[in-house]
């Protein structure tokens, strides 16, 4: 039930600070992000979620300088790993699961490592109007995979963690000979 408590309470502080960005967006919408954010388009609401999506979908798969996309089904089981992941990981990184401190330090790091890199893009990028690539985020990769592979073990017990890392490899293959099959090799056979 804690773990349960937690995923909900991560998802309603999630929600609510989304709802605190909308509101604070709005409200600010003058000077400040004018010189914040120089250009007009990456003020609105509609290019913040397109840059989110596009940030994420390109980091998982596309090919061609951005031009292949993976299919929507696809980013949407991806989006399901990485909901189940981050979830996992947070609870690993806040909430004490059996791990040692030395596990729940490295989660950490490899949290703020990310978060610290995202921060970047979004500053480089995002405040003007720039699209990002999946590419940005290879310096992070390692925390990443890290994050991961933790955040989706902390939701198996201990006796089925095989179990995950079976299910985790074998998802991510599939995921792959779709990618390969369905978007790469139609579009670049000759």
């Amino acid at each position: 039930w804690r773990a349960a408590a937690l995923s909900v309470a991560g998802v309603a502080c999630l929600a609510g600070a989304m709802w605190v960005i909308d509101h604070f967006w709005r409200m600010l919408d003058g000077v400040l992000w004018q010189e914040m954010l120089p250009v007009a388009r990456a003020r609105t609401w509609e290019f913040g979620s397109s840059f989110a999506r596009y940030l994420f979908r390109s980091w998982w798969f596309t090919l061609g300088w951005m031009r292949y996309a993976p299919p929507g089904w696809w980013v949407a089981i991806t989006f399901g790993v990485t909901v189940i992941a981050m979830t996992g990981a947070v609870r690993r990184a806040v909430a004490r699961v059996n791990d040692s401190t030395a596990q729940r330090t490295l989660v950490r790091v490899a949290c703020a490592a990310l978060a610290i890199h995202l921060l970047a893009i979004y500053w480089v990028y995002f405040r003007l109007a720039v699209a990002p690539q999946g590419r940005h985020l290879f310096p992070v990769m390692a925390p990443t995979l890290l994050l991961l592979w933790s955040g989706t073990q902390a939701w198996a017990p201990p006796a089925y963690r095989r179990h995950a890392a079976a299910a985790l490899v074998a998802i991510a293959a599939v995921l792959d000979i779709a990618a390969w099959s369905l978007v790469a090799v139609p579009a670049y056979a000759w």
